[in-house]
């Protein structure tokens, strides 16, 4: 089922718009768990139950299973993380974030009862939220939680924390952020993601730095997104009042 492993957070940013998906798998991490053979004879039926609602599109079964599953007494708390990972999941589906929110917290309070990529991923989803909710210092506070804890690079994490610092005028950690995706020796090892360029440009622009931007789209090779992003870059300038400038780079594209 799905819902064992990942829910998707979809939501429109600054620069582009992004699917951002989180991967919880808690259920794969019950093994590495001292409790797990108990929650398994107790609550796996249950909680799968909850899933296949879920599965089913059927929100409002998914959490009338998931509520009786929460009311029962002697529920350990790693057991409660469980069933508080599939209610942010209908949560999410039913578009309510300050729900998901307050599920998401349960799952964090118990960190010392599950495992760390549980609750890392669950740190993570929270910093989706805040950003979603214009909370940019709480959305780098818990991405930052997230990323000291996270061994893999998190690219999605990147993107997130770079717009966030764009929005509080940190333009220096922006570009930090935004460098940790793109190649700036090799252009050609980077998946052009527009979003992610434009991000890079504008915040160049902010930083007085455009020269830099421009050498490293002058390095590309693609012709067709080259020649949009020189566009911005003397739209860049232009804004600046660097008229010489942007004449220049739009004399180079006729």
């Amino acid at each position: 089922m799905k819902y064992l492993k990942a829910g998707c957070l979809l939501f429109s940013v600054m620069f582009f718009q992004t699917n951002i998906t989180f991967q919880s798998e808690a259920f794969a991490h019950w093994e590495e768990h001292e409790e797990y053979d108990a929650i398994k004879k107790q609550h796996h039926r249950a909680l799968s139950r909850v899933g296949n609602y879920l599965d089913q599109g059927d929100l409002e079964k998914a959490d009338r299973h998931l509520q009786t599953l929460l009311n029962k007494n002697g529920l350990s708390d790693i057991a409660k993380a469980y069933a508080a990972h599939y209610g942010s999941l209908i949560c999410f589906k039913r578009d309510d974030n300050d729900c998901a929110m307050t599920y998401l917290e349960q799952i964090i309070e118990r960190r010392l009862s599950i495992p760390a990529e549980f609750y890392s991923d669950s740190l993570f989803k929270i910093a989706q939220i805040h950003f979603l909710k214009m909370d940019y210092s709480k959305t780098i506070k818990f991405g930052l939680m997230h990323k000291d804890m996270d061994e893999k690079q998190n690219k999605q994490l990147n993107i997130l924390l770079a717009q966030a610092y764009y929005q509080l005028q940190n333009y220096e950690k922006t570009l930090a952020y935004v460098l940790a995706d793109i190649d700036i020796s090799d252009p050609e090892k980077t998946p052009i993601k527009t979003g992610k360029v434009r991000l890079f440009i504008k915040t160049c622009a902010k930083l007085n730095q455009l020269e830099f931007a421009l050498r490293y789209v002058d390095s590309m090779s693609n012709i067709n997104p080259k020649k949009s992003f020189k566009l911005w870059i003397a739209e860049a300038y232009g804004e600046m009042g660097r008229e010489d400038k942007m004449n220049d780079i739009k004399k180079e594209l006729i």
